[in-house]
């Protein structure tokens, strides 16, 4: 994966991702993190890569010729984000995004931040790190390359059960299994219970194996339990909200997203009321329709 870092400090995001887990990935071409520095693309004595606001104001911002210069001198990879305090927060469902791809590169801001020309014409998004007040991008940047590199195959040597697209909901759904086997055994014994001995008994007599009392005794005796269990496991699988929240939060990339999480996330989240709404109003709606026509 390819990392490009735009920053007038380069030898801090370097010396950072030259080090630990980072630095064992770069040196077993796993990553390749290159750093740019805007103030080689300056055209003055001074290597000016901040100016005035235009129309005045306290600070001062970054120029938009020096970046869009190293930009287009780097060719780097896309997404280009930029960091700052004004982006959508960086989370672990993003991390996984971004490591499903080939690679990304990032914008550390300084002073009091960039020239619009900058976010409206040269950056495809901008992320935040949080509510945090920061001298520069380049800490957000650490922290963003090491959350999205130790996602990438071979990086870490332990799988991250919680944190791959692919096995997360497979972890779900064995938290789930275990946590409703106690019930679902409970009800499966008191079926066996049901079905007579005799019949087992008349069918050893007429030459019938394991598998065929298994298959014509055994199976139509408990098919109505197993049948009840069914809708009660469907109707369960829907109202997994603590579950799913608690150990994956409906990530990693909305992986273990269920129906609970979406309602909640759209609602509370995104405070998007009419979307919920009108999803939750159509699960009602299929569970009624699929009541009256069983009873129907």
């Amino acid at each position: 994966m390819r990392i490009d870092v735009f920053t007038i400090f380069p030898d801090v995001v370097d010396t950072f991702c030259s080090a630990s887990l980072l630095g064992k990935a770069r040196r077993a071409g796993l990553l390749d993190v290159r750093t740019h520095d805007p103030r080689d693309q300056a055209t003055d004595v001074h290597r000016t890569v901040d100016d005035s606001p235009f129309g005045g104001g306290a600070g001062m911002l970054m120029r938009p010729e020096p970046i869009f210069a190293a930009v287009e001198a780097a060719d780097p990879p896309r997404p280009l984000f930029l960091l700052g305090p004004g982006g959508r927060r960086f989370d672990q469902s993003l991390a996984a995004q971004l490591a499903a791809g080939d690679g990304f590169s990032l914008l550390c801001g300084r002073y009091e931040g960039v020239d619009h020309r900058i976010r409206e014409h040269l950056v495809d998004d901008e992320l935040s790190v949080g509510d945090v007040v920061l001298a520069g991008g380049e800490v957000a940047a650490c922290l963003v390359i090491e959350a999205v590199v130790r996602l990438l195959p071979g990086v870490e040597e332990s799988p991250q059960w919680l944190l791959d697209p692919t096995l997360a909901m497979l972890v779900v759904i064995a938290a789930t299994v275990w946590k409703g086997f106690p019930f679902y055994s409970l009800v499966l014994l008191s079926a066996l219970q049901g079905v007579p001995d005799e019949l087992y008994e008349a069918a050893t007599m007429d030459g019938a194996g394991r598998v065929g009392q298994f298959r014509y005794i055994t199976l139509p005796g408990i098919r109505g339990s197993l049948a009840l269990l069914a809708v009660l496991g469907f109707i369960y699988s829907t109202q997994q909200f603590t579950l799913i929240w608690l150990i994956t939060g409906g990530g990693p990339v909305d992986a273990t997203t269920t129906l609970a999480p979406a309602i909640y996330m759209q609602a509370f989240r995104f405070y998007d009321f009419g979307y919920a709404g009108g999803v939750l109003a159509g699960g009602v709606i299929l569970f009624r329709n699929d009541r009256d026509l069983r009873h129907g």
